[in-house]
Order: structure tokens, then C-alpha cells, then sequence
């Protein structure tokens, strides 16, 4: 019989549920409390042990890929926590990890400076996840993937809207694609947000969740998420703040100051890879956005590239 969806999962039963889950792993629980913060698709408990120590327990209705979880924190140590599967009688697939002492980004009031300083600090953690230096590691990679899917989505997607500038610049993006070609391939994370970079009390980047569904792709693929890291979005729309530009000009900096250095001069290619990449992020399985939405969509696009171009 399979578990019910977590949506039906009361917080007292996951709660003992959790605790049993630890018990199992020869731990001691005191207390175990549903965090207030919890995902679409799970449920998440914090346990705290006996010993002092805290444990988080996951609840879910889809499976986590764990070797990810694991390939991440190969690249960056502990800012990633390990991560491992259990078995569950309440919830299709259940996950033990280890507890971030710190709070999610979205949750700290900081200032300009201090967003700036994690936006640097976020650039360089990107480049920990560069998998090695061979030029020829990406070829395969543009050719049998990133090629195609652009054509497909100006063939398919594309095909009947009348807004023609997007259409040209990811034509120009499919010219450009040669150019990725010199850069290594990385562990890109898809999603990106201030809900899953954790700060600890001095306001660094201590902690980066939710790697299950990364991605290898040329290094820069996911950097697209400073647009949404430095601009905030009320009610569905852009609204740049005092600390958009500062955010955007110290995260692309130290993303340029921290590329090896006979990529250097390759710099540009790593906008090429943001752009294509956000591309791929709005148009999911081919869906892609709205054709009233259009417009700002490749307004953000042009958004990164003068960030980009201005840190240079």
C-alpha cells in the first residue's frame, strides 16, 4: 500500500515519526518539532538530540537523487549537508541531514554591504563546482544538447509567436554556441534562491540546500540567478531596489576575478552560458512563458548581460 501524500501528513505524525526514524540510527531524540517553512511536495522536522546535537528529517513525495547531494558536497565541503536515504511507514521516501546552523537569506534583514558581500562570496562558491579544466568536456554536451533544444524551442515553442525579438536573441545565443565549448563543465543547482542559501550569524554563506535535481552543464549555466537574488518581484513584477546593481556588479566580478586563468579571457562565453541557461529555466519541457510575458524575459536577459558587461 503506498504512503499517503505528504499533504495529508499531520505534523504530530511526522514529529514521531521523525523520532523513531532516529532512534533507528542508534541516536538519541529529545524533542522533534515540523519546521514552519516547508516545501510544496514535503515535510521537514527538526530533531533535537539528547547529545546537544540537531538532525533534520525529510519527509517527500518524490525521491531525492542522493549521489547529487552527495557530488555537491564533494565540490563545496560542508556548505552542502549530508544527505542520505531511510525507509518510512508514513511518506513515500523519507531523507536524514544534517542540521544548517543558520537562517535562510530571505529570512535575515541585511544591508547593501552585507548583500554584496554574500553575492561575491555565492559567485565564488559556484566556481567550487567546476567538475575539471579539458575544453573538450563541454563539446559533446553543446552539440547534443544545448544545440538542439534552443532549435527546438524556436521550431516548437516559438513557432506562432509574433514577439520577434526574443526569437532573435536566442538566435543569436544558438550563433554564440561554439563559444561555451571552451568552458569546463560544472554542477549547476536549477534553482537558486534566498530560500535555499543559508547564512550563519555574521551573514556568510554557510549553507546551500536542495541540489537534488542539479545538472551538469557548462560552467555559468545557473549564474542567471542573481537577476532573482538582487531584484526583487512584488506581485508579479520586476522591481529593482537600492540593492540590485551594487549586488549584480560584486557577483559578477568575483565570478570574473575567480575563473582560472586561461579562461579569463573567455569571460564573455560565461553570459552566453547564463543567458541560454535561463532560457532553459523559463522554457521547461518546452512550456515556456506566456507570450504577454515575453517582453520580460528578455528584458531580463538584457539585464544580465549589462550587469555583466559594466563588471568587466
Amino acid at each position: 500500500m503506498s504512503a499517503p501524500p505528504i499533504t495529508k501528513l499531520k505534523n504530530k505524525i511526522a514529529e514521531k515519526e521523525a523520532e523513531r526514524i532516529v532512534k533507528t540510527l542508534n541516536l538519541l531524540p529529545a524533542r522533534a518539532v515540523c519546521l514552519r517553512n516547508q516545501g510544496m511536495f514535503s515535510k521537514t522536522v527538526r530533531v533535537e538530540l539528547k547529545d546537544g546535537r540537531i538532525v533534520i528529517v525529510q519527509f517527500k513525495d518524490n525521491e531525492i537523487d542522493v549521489t547529487k547531494v552527495a557530488l555537491a558536497r564533494g565540490c563545496l565541503g560542508n556548505v552542502v549537508p549530508e544527505t542520505f536515504a531511510v525507509k518510512s511507514t508514513v511518506a513515500a521516501f523519507a531523507y536524514v541531514s544534517e542540521y544548517i546552523d543558520g537562517k535562510m537569506w530571505c529570512e535575515c534583514n541585511c544591508t547593501v554591504e552585507e548583500n554584496c558581500r554574500i553575492a561575491s562570496s555565492l559567485a565564488q562558491l559556484l566556481l567550487g563546482c567546476v567538475f575539471g579544466t579539458s575544453p573538450l568536456s563541454c563539446a559533446g554536451l553543446v552539440d547534443n544538447y544545448i544545440v538542439p533544444r534552443l532549435r527546438r524551442i524556436l521550431e516548437i515553442e516559438l513557432k506562432d509567436v509574433t514577439y520577434e525579438p526574443v526569437k532573435k536573441k536566442i538566435r543569436s545565443l544558438l550563433e554564440q554556441c561554439n563559444g561555451l565549448k571552451v568552458l569546463p563543465l560544472a554542477l549547476i543547482h536549477i534553482d537558486l534562491n534566498a530560500r535555499n542559501i543559508f547564512l550563519d550569524s555574521f551573514h556568510e554563506p554557510n549553507g546551500i540546500v536542495d541540489w537534488e535535481q542539479a545538472e551538469i552543464c557548462p560552467l555559468g549555466f545557473n549564474v542567471w540567478c542573481i537577476r532573482y537574488l538582487s531584484v526583487p518581484i512584488y506581485n508579479r513584477k520586476d522591481c529593482p531596489a537600492e540593492k540590485s546593481a551594487p549586488m549584480a556588479a560584486a557577483f559578477w566580478k568575483s565570478l570574473i576575478a575567480g575563473l582560472p586563468a586561461h579562461l579569463r579571457s573567455h569571460a564573455p562565453a560565461i553570459l552566453v552560458s547564463a543567458q541560454i541557461g535561463f532560457i532553459f529555466s523559463n522554457f521547461v519541457g518546452y512550456v515556456g512563458p506566456p507570450d504577454d510575458e515575453l517582453p520580460l524575459t528578455l528584458e531580463r536577459m538584457e539585464w544580465l548581460e549589462s550587469t555583466f558587461n559594466e563588471a568587466l
